[in-house]
């Protein structure tokens, strides 16, 4: 950028403020709010009273290492112990480290360098993705995943007690590390996207006002008089609080005592508290400022392409504001015969006109983040850490709609619409859309730097440390489905790490919705039908027909049942069977079933499975209930009384009555004896279970209790 970095500070620097005069700060703002004809003497003089006759310093147990490989069990009054740690790396679990400039770990050292290594190897596959060449991505893919996984395995490692580098206490240190800036990193998202903060009582929300006032810059009044930023009044700002503690508590209660407090601020103040560290807010308060800037940065018509420059300079433009311009403008690469967008190499070679106007539009949208660039500094980059962030996992979210040990989902809807003004659940896929997404995404991966840098500051990491720890958006999903089970969800990726892909995937994830258990004719037609949603959900701007998805689905079910009728084999879902000897329980349902197929189907069919196996698995009506049923045994005896022998014998030996079948590999049709007595509406129901997941993001339920109905039931 022509300035500087309106989203960072030059130099970071530890807060080493003592814990009692971040207290006593906050007490006599409080104070001086409430009773403001209060002398600072006078208030000062009642804090040193109640600090002189009513705190009670704790002592806290600790382990601490005098010299390397002794440990000493001590206790330490709480401020003593805060003071002995200041210069030292502190962990959130309480572990502390002597620095590297002091004494260097091997494992950072190893460490350090399987993540140099992972990171060539992860740029070589995402350039041979955009190529196209599936051999080289594959190959280095399989480079970047085993540098991960090495680096991966060391805190398992240090929790094993039979690794050499055996360390609970530094696998805790690594894990809630992990916690706090996964924790922190969605707290901040939430706040940045929607205004969310995490105020779960009167109290925190009384610190979080407190803290706002005490961080917002100096320059703050001239700034918003300077962009002509408009105020929030002290109503509007209170009936944000109370919501804020509504989503934890009776919020509603305290408005009286908000009232009371923020009556006492200056709009300047009350402003800042409700934009702050938020995108969103922000953007809410000055809707008309917003879009006339976001119109104007992206603006084609203002473009100025220097025909002469070179193309490779679109590489010299800062990594995230390279994605920014290219994500929502990736047609100006050019189209291949095939229709699919240039890759960045083709379209330098193809296209470089489309590459220059790319650089262009980069310089222009760079010149307009300077123009605002005192806004950002002001609002968006907080001299604060995210208050609570070890109870985060309780945190209201709206726009972080997904999280795991190392990596947030979240949406970019609601700032999309306020830009179009359309009302919440509504969306449009057009250009304009794209643009405001990709600027929200950049606001965002910018100023989450910002804030892991603090923290990692604050937990004594060296300045040139400070980044180690980090957050990049990763994959644009221009259509999410989550689901109802955790972890599960569907969507559609267009562009990973900045790079577009050839075409569009389908992303999906849980055993429950693409899941080794289902044929690969039932997974063909689940992504294909996720296929065709989203791209109708784009095509409709989000209209969809739940009746012609219904449709589709109900359709299938029928095609099934005429199958199953039929004796196809190829719906059938699949069980995977281990050795006995590689079987931690060999008492297992598959295993089991399989004895019951080589036992008892086996010498019929004379077709015998060689284990480890995939069988498969035939469900039977009433379940255990079909072996006790007088007609079955009937029919058995009658029919096939060499199997009824076989298998009366088998359940006497086990003790135990069957609930299925499972049938060896290599038929080319359900045999006759199981089509009978199997329950063709359960098995329909079991393989078109992830449809059913997929229809509940939509707000289509099939949570029948016994699973005896069917969508088609309804047709």
């Amino acid at each position: 950028m022509a300035s500087n970095n309106p989203f960072r500070t030059e130099t970071y620097i530890k807060d080493n403020s003592p814990l009692l005069a971040g207290w006593r700060a906050q007490q006599f703002l409080h104070i001086s709010f409430l009773y403001p004809d209060r002398t600072p003497e006078r208030i000062n003089a009642f804090l040193d009273k109640i600090i002189e006759t009513r705190m009670i310093e704790p002592e806290l147990g600790r382990v601490s290492f005098p010299e390397p490989g002794r440990p000493v069990k001590e206790k330490v009054p709480v401020l003593k112990h805060v003071a002995q740690i200041e210069n030292l790396i502190t962990a959130p679990s309480g572990n502390s480290y002597l620095p590297p400039r002091k004494k260097e770990s091997f494992i950072r050292v190893t460490l350090k360098a399987n993540k140099k290594a992972r990171s060539a190897f992860k740029k070589q596959m995402l350039a041979a993705k955009e190529e196209g060449d599936v051999g080289q991505t594959k190959r280095f893919n399989n480079l970047q995943s085993s540098a991960k996984i090495k680096n991966n395995s060391v805190p398992g490692m240090m929790q094993s007690k039979f690794n050499i580098i055996n360390d609970s206490s530094g696998f805790n240190a690594i894990t809630s590390v992990s916690r706090l800036f996964v924790r922190s990193a969605y707290g901040h998202g939430e706040r940045m996207l929607s205004g969310s903060v995490f105020l779960p009582s009167y109290d925190d929300a009384l610190s979080f006002i407190y803290l706002m006032i005490e961080v917002m810059p100096a320059n703050t009044g001239d700034v918003m008089r300077r962009f002509g930023l408009k105020t929030i009044s002290v109503e509007d700002c209170c009936d944000w609080l109370v919501s804020q503690v509504s989503n934890y508590a009776a919020g509603k209660s305290y408005r009286d005592r908000f009232m009371t407090v923020l009556s006492k601020l200056t709009p300047v103040q009350l402003t800042f508290i409700f934009c702050g560290g938020s995108f969103y807010n922000l953007f809410l308060l000055n809707v008309d400022l917003f879009r006339g800037w976001i119109d104007k940065i992206f603006s084609h018509d203002t473009v100025t392409v220097d025909p002469n420059s070179d193309p490779t300079d679109i590489f010299k433009l800062e990594s995230t504001l390279s994605v920014l311009v290219r994500s929502p403008n990736t047609d100006r690469l050019g189209l291949k015969a095939n229709g699919n967008v240039n890759t960045m190499d083709e379209a330098l070679a193809d296209n470089p006109d489309g590459v220059r106007w790319l650089t262009a539009l980069g310089h222009q949208v760079e010149a307009g983040i300077d123009e605002f660039a005192d806004i950002i500094s002001t609002f968006i980059r907080l001299e604060a850490d995210i208050p609570q962030s070890f109870h985060n996992g309780i945190l209201a979210r709206d726009q972080i709609i997904g999280c795991d040990t190392d990596s947030n989902i979240f949406s970019t809807a609601k700032t999309v619409q306020l830009y179009h003004d359309l009302e919440e659940g509504r969306i449009v896929f057009n250009r304009k859309t794209y643009e405001v997404n990709a600027l929200t995404v950049y606001f965002l991966s910018r100023s989450i730097e910002h804030v892991f840098a603090r923290m990692s500051i604050n937990f004594g990491a060296e300045q040139e440390d400070k980044d180690e720890i980090s957050m990049k958006n990763e994959y644009l999903f221009v259509v999410f489905c989550r689901t109802n089970i955790a972890k599960h969800y569907a969507a559609l990726i267009t562009q990973q790490e900045g790079k577009l892909l050839p075409e569009a995937e389908i992303e999906a994830k849980g055993v429950n919705l693409i899941g080794s258990t289902r044929s690969g004719e039932v997974t063909t037609r689940l992504k294909n039908f996720m296929t065709k949603t989203f791209e109708d959900i784009i095509k409709t701007d989000g209209q969809l027909s739940c009746e012609a998805m219904i449709d589709e689905v109900a359709g299938i079910e029928q095609e099934l049942l005429a199958g199953f009728e039929a004796g196809d084999i190829s719906y059938l879902t699949i069980t995977s069977v281990k050795p006995e000897a590689d079987d931690t329980d060999s008492t297992r349902p598959a295993y089991f079933y399989y004895e019951l197929w080589e036992e008892v189907f086996a010498p019929y069919f004379n077709v015998n499975v060689v284990l480890p196996n995939r069988m498969f698995k035939v469900n039977v009506v009433g379940e255990d209930k079909l072996f006790k049923n007088p007609e079955f045994i009937a029919w058995m005896q009658k029919e096939y009384p060499d199997l009824y022998q076989r298998l009366d014998g088998f359940i006497r030996k086990k003790g135990r009555y069957p609930s299925y079948f499972l049938i060896a590999p290599g038929f080319e049709e359900i045999p006759e004896f199981f089509r009978k007595w199997m329950d063709k509406r359960r098995m329909v129901f079991d393989n078109l279970a992830p449809f059913y997941l997929f229809l509940s993001s939509f707000g289509i339920s099939t949570a029948w209790r016994k699973n005896d109905l069917l969508l088609s039931d309804f047709r």
